[in-house]
């Protein structure tokens, strides 16, 4: 058995899987014309009928706009970072002249630069835009719910030829990791180099503290011990929550002639699901208390706290699940008046994720790859 211990930055997958759907994805012809209105309040750009059933206004902020500027002076298109900074612009800066021609918002600045902006990048990227939820929807993120059928995980197996030759089973790929938190590669070579190949299709690797390929057998069930104790069952955990940013994406392949493997895999956000609706106090208290984690390896000591469900800027969409028992430090994070709750929530934590409605077995066999989203997937090996 291979693990791709490095991982994968689970942003660039994400990325992927829009650029992938994208592709094939269709609208409506944009409009041919459209007036454009400058106000105190902003540019609005009324296009009746473009992209969206909508006829309301794009409303777009002239700063913004002149913040964003994508012409070749101000933007680099290779490594998409912007040129000018901030500083330059003008606080409160209004356009000089505004026309819509082509699909395209062009506009001349008062000291007589001139942006263009296509339509497709401005509906992509206006506050509220519609286009990346439209998108995003074709594939969100479907709890198990303890019923995950053999045509969901049928759906989830894509051929290793057909991924690395074609954009459209690479995209099947990472919509089913988007979606269910895993894909599954068949008739991958049983090497390192098939193992590497198939990472990279997405994007570079992250080194990791074992080499970029770590390699296991059944005597290795324990993350952290090289034999189990007797009669020792591994729990489900997340890997690297000793790291600030553990890696997205998890490899694992199959590769012992005549060897079957089974991994256990837990839905994390199923699970966080199920726990808000029995016990919010418990959801509240692993969303805010923080917790800490930590691992040594030879003379580095790693340690990061956070807390085990982590959520976006916004505070209301569940970004991360970050439990490994294993790596749960003894460090007083917690006033002692708290930590009752704390363990409380763990407790039911725990039982919610071990229960067999929120998981899901896969036998790997040689020339079997798991992808696995590191930030919603629980893993044992069984």
């Amino acid at each position: 058995m291979k693990f791709l211990t490095g991982g994968l930055l689970r942003r660039q997958a994400v990325a992927l899987a829009n650029g992938c759907f994208s592709a094939s994805y269709s609208r409506s012809p944009l409009a041919s014309d459209g007036p454009v209105t400058v106000t105190d309040d902003g540019v609005y750009l009324r296009l009746e009928g473009a992209l969206s059933p909508s006829e309301q206004p794009l409303i777009l902020h002239p700063t913004w706009l002149r913040d964003h500027c994508r012409c070749s002076q101000c933007y680099d298109s290779n490594t998409f970072n912007k040129l000018v900074d901030i500083g330059k612009v003008a606080p409160n800066v209004r356009p000089k002249e505004t026309r819509f021609a082509d699909d395209k918002l062009h506009v001349t600045w008062p000291d007589d630069h001139r942006s263009v902006y296509d339509l497709r990048w401005l509906r992509t990227n206006v506050y509220g835009a519609s286009s990346r939820s439209d998108a995003a929807g074709e594939y969100c993120r479907l709890e198990w719910n303890g019923a995950f059928s053999s045509v969901s995980l049928w759906k989830s197996v894509v051929d290793f030829g057909d991924y690395m030759r074609s954009e459209e089973a690479l995209g099947a790929a990472l919509r089913s990791v988007v979606a269910n938190g895993f894909a599954v590669l068949k008739n991958v070579p049983r090497t390192d180099e098939g193992l590497v190949q198939a990472a990279e299709r997405i994007c570079p690797l992250r080194p990791g503290f074992f080499g970029r390929i770590f390699n296991f057998g059944r005597h290795m069930l324990h993350p952290i011990r090289s034999e189990p104790l007797e009669g020792e069952r591994m729990a489900h955990h997340a890997d690297q929550t000793y790291l600030t940013e553990p890696a997205g994406l998890k490899l694992v392949q199959c590769v012992e002639t005549n060897a079957k493997f089974t991994m256990s895999l837990v839905d994390g956000f199923d699970a966080a699901r199920r726990l808000r609706e029995r016990n919010e106090e418990a959801y509240r208290t692993l969303s805010t208390v923080p917790v800490e984690s930590e691992f040594v390896d030879g003379e580095h000591h790693y340690v990061t706290r956070d807390a085990i469900l982590k959520h976006d800027a916004s505070g209301r969409n569940l970004l991360q699940v970050r439990y490994n028992d294993y790596y749960r430090s003894p460090a007083a994070t917690v006033p002692v008046s708290r930590l009752d709750q704390l363990y409380d929530a763990l407790f039911d934590w725990t039982q919610l994720v071990e229960s067999s409605k929120s998981q899901c077995r896969i036998q790997l066999t040689p020339g079997t790859l798991l992808l696995l989203d590191n930030w919603q997937i629980g893993r044992a090996h069984v």
